[in-house]
């Protein structure tokens, strides 16, 4: 009978304990994120693309998360200032920042960067994709895309191209192209891709190469025309553009956007993360701005896009490779 009470006991003790414990259990972080406001980090100035995207997604989740996601501009350094501050954040998933094209492009081109690109920073999801216009100016005697490789095949650096500086994506891409083309252009970096598209509009440059969401406003309104976009496939906001891969085989490209937080970040809140962004890139509203400013909603997995910046680096670091572009 002592036998019998006393493990009847010790199995209400251990009952009480499971019971008493389980609340304990499920107040993880994890399972409480997000616990405070967020941060979103814009590496980029104000009014641009990135900018507009960033504060959409901001605001957006916040609807979904039930706290504050608030907009933070940490302009300059081609987004790493920004990026650092991310990388530098504690590991919690409340600190956030839309990636561009350009982070594979610094992680590659910046010498003392001060922070991995790839391993201090915990990738959630692409967001947009968007091709690279190839752009000159409305008088341009180059009608298609052959008439301008025809005239930079006649001699090395017969035909210049602007873009924001050395070491930017649009220079990268230029070079990639020539590479592939099997030519030479003239680079003439500015600082900022304004001036680029100044000295394009002046006819002192040929061409520029810029992502269709800031070619797309000038091409509309007839002052420059696009000439090839570097995707697959031509973009359905300009249809009538062919892609570059038609004579260039090789060279198929889409920048992009995505999301990302601190490198270190438990899973199982960059898989929440994941799961919230994908449901705020279903949302029509923000289909339709994203697609006004001419890119195409692309959710992705974590390890799918952590496996995009690696191949974009891998693929830059080949390109200043073989053109012998100096580092920065």
């Amino acid at each position: 009978m002592r036998k019998t009470l006393d493990a009847i006991f010790a199995g209400l003790l251990a009952t009480f304990i499971l019971t008493a414990t389980l609340p304990v259990l499920a107040q993880t972080p994890e399972a409480l994120f997000p616990t405070k406001p967020l941060r979103f980090m814009i590496g980029f100035g104000p009014g641009g693309s990135t900018d507009l995207m960033s504060r959409m997604i901001a605001l957006k989740l916040a609807e979904r998360l039930g706290q504050p996601v608030v907009a933070e501009l940490r302009s300059g350094a081609s987004g790493t200032i920004a990026a650092d501050a991310v990388a530098k954040a504690p590991p919690d998933g409340h600190t956030l920042i839309l990636l561009t094209g350009a982070h594979p492009v610094t992680g590659v081109m910046m010498r003392s960067l001060p922070f991995d690109p790839v391993r201090d920073l915990a990738m959630v999801s692409t967001v947009v994709s968007y091709p690279i216009a190839i752009v000159v100016v409305a008088g341009s005697p180059f009608r298609n895309i052959e008439d301008l490789l025809a005239a930079a095949r006649s001699g090395p650096r017969k035909v210049s191209f602007g873009t924001a500086g050395t070491g930017s994506g649009q220079h990268l891409i230029g070079e990639w192209i020539g590479v592939e083309a099997g030519l030479e252009f003239l680079h003439v970096p500015f600082r900022g891709g304004s001036a680029s598209l100044t000295e394009l509009l002046a006819g002192r440059i040929d061409m520029t190469l810029d992502t269709l969401t800031s070619a797309l406003p000038q091409i509309r309104a007839g002052k420059t025309r696009a000439l090839a976009v570097t995707t697959r496939e031509s973009s359905r906001f300009l249809p009538e553009v062919p892609p570059i891969a038609r004579v260039v085989p090789q060279v198929d490209f889409a920048s992009w956007a995505g999301v990302a937080t601190t490198g270190g970040t438990p899973p199982t809140i960059v898989a929440r993360l994941n799961r919230e962004m994908h449901a705020v890139l279903r949302l029509p509203e923000v289909r339709q701005q994203l697609e006004n400013l001419g890119g195409e909603t692309s959710p992705s997995s974590p390890e799918e896009m952590r496996a995009l910046v690696e191949r974009e680096m891998a693929r830059w670091a080949k390109v200043v490779a073989s053109r012998g572009i100096e580092r920065q």
